[in-house]
């Protein structure tokens, strides 16, 4: 993964998608879910993945709707999270050899490309893979991070359990989007539920938050217990009144 010679220009525009607050572009968010299997041929790592494990593909798309400015997306910072701490409802990655080295990266923004839909690993992206130019994405996906040549670092310990990755970029003089355009593409345990959550930025302004969450959210035990507590005491009052 990359960045290219756009990624200087780009990572100045991002303090005022990082920090915006103009209403100037009005974007909005749709998501849809697809059960299907991990192929023979992915490499993948998290949520458990093996090939042939079935799976869902949440995928994500962007739209500048009636009310902005423009039609334009310039610049996107996104995280993509699911809920709670285990495998079992981690996300899925692609790993690839990003420099020919033998080092191991995780592919965080499709670049080499990964079929929009498809099972072969989570990313946020929107363009195509030459023309998206990443700023930066975390946690640390790279084992070879300067493309010294090295293995300095191995990047599967973040990928293993990842409930939370971020990626900033965009695409220099914007990417029409009047329609609907791909941003994400998330694969997870089936029935998993996926938000994503940041700032888009449009030709005409500074950024603007974006957020959409896809599957119902269940509260862990430890918060369920205490809606219960706070249940109880709520009869408890109306009781003595």
């Amino acid at each position: 993964m990359k960045k290219n010679a756009l990624s200087l220009a780009l990572a100045i525009a991002a303090v005022s998608f990082i920090t915006g607050v103009s209403q100037a572009s009005v974007f909005t968010l749709t998501s849809s879910r697809t059960t299907t299997v991990i192929p023979s041929t992915a490499s993948v790592i998290g949520g458990g993945a093996t090939h042939g494990m079935q799976v869902d593909v949440v995928t994500f798309k962007i739209q500048n709707v009636t009310g902005g400015t423009d039609t334009t997306l310039t610049g996107i910072n996104l995280d993509a999270t699911t809920p709670g701490t285990s495998t079992a409802t981690a996300m899925i990655f692609q790993t690839y050899d990003a420099y020919g080295d033998g080092g191991t990266s995780i592919n965080l923004a499709a670049n080499p490309n990964i079929v929009f839909g498809s099972a072969n690993g989570s990313y946020i992206r929107y363009g195509s893979a030459t023309t998206f130019a990443l700023v930066s994405a975390s946690p640390a996906y790279s084992q070879d991070p300067t493309n010294s040549g090295g293995t300095t670092f191995d990047p599967t310990q973040n990928f293993v359990d990842n409930h939370d990755f971020n990626v900033q970029g965009g695409v220099l003089g914007g990417a029409a989007d009047t329609t609907a355009i791909n941003l994400a593409s998330i694969v997870v345990p089936v029935g998993t539920p996926v938000t994503l959550a940041g700032y888009a930025s449009g030709a005409a302004g500074a950024a603007v938050p974006v957020s959409i969450t896809n599957g119902a959210v269940v509260p862990e035990p430890a918060s369920l217990g205490v809606l219960a507590l706070g249940g109880a005491a709520l009869l408890a009052r109306r009781k003595k009144a």
